[in-house]
């Protein structure tokens, strides 16, 4: 199956979209020993379907920009930079 461009820039704006959820969890619970995972559940409630988000997981936990714990998962210091990298890439614009 042939992705067009329109397909593939979904893709990222739902991986980046799964990494500002889970930034905002792991900064707003900063303080150790809070847990900063997030239910897949939580993750699913959006716009998109549900498969997408579970292939966005998996490919972000692939690269080790989230960690998972089951069915609950997390930012790692490489989702970080991910998102504040694109961010700032992206402020200018």
């Amino acid at each position: 199956m042939a992705h067009n461009r329109a397909f593939v820039e979904r893709q990222r704006d739902i991986r980046l979209e799964v990494l500002n959820r889970l930034y905002d969890q792991r900064s707003a619970n900063a303080k150790p020993p809070s847990p900063d995972f997030v239910w897949e559940r939580e993750l699913l409630r959006t716009d998109c379907a549900p498969d997408e988000v579970r292939f966005a997981l998996g490919y972000l936990a692939e690269t080790g920009e989230i960690a998972a714990d089951g069915c609950k998962y997390r930012i790692t210091a490489a989702g970080i930079r991910a998102v504040e990298r694109l961010l700032l890439d992206h402020e200018g614009d």
